[in-house]
């Protein structure tokens, strides 16, 4: 029973880009990175809960963004230092040499190019990390669902906590996050705690509310109007 239980358990936490069943590491923002290729992968230890893969796609774009990461925080890190040197060489020339204030200008404002472009490089690095992180949190958001979907019943954070080895503040934060865009339904209990479910049907809209109330009242008055020429006529008999 046990064996069936691993196996289970490692068949559902099998990394979407690779294939490896290697046991996750912890990868920091990331939550956790298959030790193999390194892509962020999302673990799930309860062996019941049927994995949509929907979070597939967008733990591999941030894989790629990683990379990207990686290749301009390097180019930014070369432009800087090569930009800082330059700087310190023009600095001491100036300081031996008896330069013209044009010269001495022009050359700083030369030996500066680089490091303004290592700034727009690391600019370009931290775009590059929120839109990483973004696809992560999508994808845990999609993975949290599919936990409370093979559930089937209401679970608060613990659950979700156990199941995806996680705490229980981030379980707590990514049901929230599923309830506040109306993709689960949340209510408090009896305990005091927040239990969080799977939404039935569709809730009404207030658009659809307020025509509903529109026609109703229209038709009232059509009935009202219909009803008066019977009243005068019988007060006139």
């Amino acid at each position: 029973m046990a064996r069936e239980e691993e196996s289970s358990r490692v068949a559902t936490n099998r990394c979407p880009s690779c294939g490896s069943s290697a046991e996750p590491e912890a990868a920091g923002d990331l939550g956790y990175r298959c030790a193999v290729c390194g892509t962020p992968r999302i673990v799930v230890d309860d062996p019941e809960v049927e994995r949509s893969g929907r979070e597939a796609p967008l733990l591999e774009r941030a894989q790629k963004l990683r990379l990207q990461r990686a290749m301009w925080g390097i180019a930014a890190g070369v432009v800087g230092a090569f930009g800082i040197v330059s700087l310190i060489v023009v600095l001491g020339v100036l300081v031996l040499a008896s330069a013209g204030t044009f010269a001495s200008v022009l050359s700083l404002v030369a030996a500066a190019l680089p490091i303004g472009l290592a700034l727009l490089l690391w600019g370009r690095v931290r775009r590059i990390t929120e839109e990483m992180k973004g696809s992560v949190a999508d994808a845990w958001r999609i993975v949290t669902e599919d936990v409370v979907n093979t559930k089937g019943a209401e679970v608060t954070a613990a659950d979700v906590a156990k199941s995806m080895r996680i705490g229980e503040a981030r379980a707590d934060a990514l049901l929230s996050e599923l309830s506040a865009h109306d993709v689960l339904r949340a209510r408090v209990t009896d305990e005091g705690e927040l239990a969080f479910s799977t939404r039935g049907a569709p809730r009404l809209r207030i658009e659809d509310t307020e025509s509903e109330a529109l026609a109703e009242t229209e038709a009232e008055a059509a009935e009202n109007a219909a009803r008066r020429p019977r009243t005068s006529e019988k007060e006139s008999d």
